[in-house]
Formats: structure tokens, sequence, C-alpha cells
């Protein structure tokens, strides 16, 4: 048996999990095209409908949903509150708090855009069979696992 080279299989391992990521997010980004939305403004609605909280999130919890920037988060909703998706409103119990909640109209266009990415995910898993796709998600669960985390404010701009 030859001689494995564990750092090529890392560097290997990398391109393919770079190369699938990518492809898949190009793939995302074409499907939201003609709803109109980017992959981050989809995710923000994401978060937003699935919430258990009715009465709105505020940035930081989206950002925690989202890993990523309260910055990059507010660019989204203002987006989105533009396009009359989401509704930004000042907290009940402090005013200095700001809020958002999806609208009607952004829930419907989430259900319309969450239709078209579950075939998008059935398409792009098709390869794999059930078995072989929980063992996919554990061992990338188990590779988060370790890492460190990044200092997200020194982090590139996305």
């Amino acid at each position: 048996m030859p001689s494995v080279d564990r750092r090529e299989i890392h560097r290997d391992a990398y391109i393919n999990l770079h190369l699938l990521a990518t492809g898949f997010a190009q793939e995302f980004e074409a499907d939201f095209r003609p709803f109109g939305l980017t992959q981050g403004q989809f995710t923000v609605l994401w978060v937003l409908a699935e919430s258990s909280q009715r009465n709105g999130l505020a940035v930081g919890q989206i950002a925690d949903g989202l890993l990523t920037r309260r910055g990059d988060v507010t660019r989204l909703v203002d987006r989105l509150v533009e396009a009359g998706l989401v509704v930004r409103f000042p907290g009940v119990e402090d005013r200095r708090t700001v809020l958002v909640r999806i609208t009607p109209a952004g829930r419907k266009l989430y259900r319309r855009v969450k239709t078209a990415v579950r075939s998008r995910h059935d398409q792009q898993w098709s390869s794999l069979d059930l078995q072989e796709l929980a063992t996919l998600d554990h061992l990338l669960q188990k590779a988060r696992r370790n890492r460190r985390p990044v200092d997200r404010a020194h982090a590139p701009h996305e």
C-alpha cells in the first residue's frame, strides 16, 4: 500500500470543500436572482421567518444567527426594508434596541424561495444516499468543532 501524505490529503480535502462550497453558492445566487434577492438577503429572511421570536429580532441576534458582522446585517436589512420585505422598529422594553420583523410580503417571498432552495438541495446532494449524507454532515460538524474562532472584527469584508 502506498504511503499517504497527510498534508496532501489536507490540501485535497480543502480544495474539494472549497470548490463544492463555491459551486453551491454560485448556484444559489443564480436561483435567488429571479426573486430579486442575494444569498445574504435570503438568509436574513430565513432567520426571521424561522425564528420563534414573532415580535422581531435585534440586528445583533440576526448577525449571531448568520455568524456575520452586525454592519453586514445592517446593510442587508436596509435593502430588505427598501423592498418592503422586513420592517424596522424600536424595541418595546428598550427603545434604543432596533428590532427587525419579516413582513407578510417577505414571508410570502421566503416561502417561494424556500421551495427553490429545497429543490436545489435535492439536486446538489443527489449523488449521495441518506447514510452518506449523514456521515458527511457528521464529519463536517466534527471538523468545525476543531476550528478556532475568527476575530470577525478583522475578518475580510464579504
